[in-house]
């Protein structure tokens, strides 16, 4: 059997990272999203999403739900990839389209006064 290489083994360890990170929701996206990027992430995009593995899962799911910004650090290319895979993911696992499902960010909707 041949030796994996550095950047196999990494792909390896972020794969497992990605599928336990504590939040089901955050689970099932970077899981996911690990499953189908990992092996085509380089290693600067690699590096970037051991990075965003590392963000506790309460302060990921504020990012992710657009409740808080994201930091200079960590508003990159592969962070934009997850929220995009997640976007995606949600529209495809909701069983109702018109419904919103879990990992959709909640509507706000202004109010407006009509005059009468």
């Amino acid at each position: 059997m041949a030796e994996l290489t550095d950047i196999q083994i990494r792909r390896k360890q972020a794969l497992f990272r990605a599928q336990r990170r504590g939040f089901k929701e955050l689970d099932l996206v970077f899981g996911a999203f690990a499953d189908a990027h990992l092996e085509i992430l380089d290693e600067d995009e690699l590096t970037r999403f051991e990075a965003l593995l590392s963000v506790p899962d309460w302060q990921m799911m504020d990012w992710i739900m657009g409740h808080q910004p994201v930091p200079a650090a960590y508003d990159h290319a592969v962070f934009a990839r997850l929220c995009a895979y997640r976007r995606n993911l949600s529209a495809n696992t909701s069983p109702h389209a018109e419904e919103p499902s879990r990992l959709d960010p909640p509507i706000r909707r202004g109010s407006t006064a009509s005059s009468g």
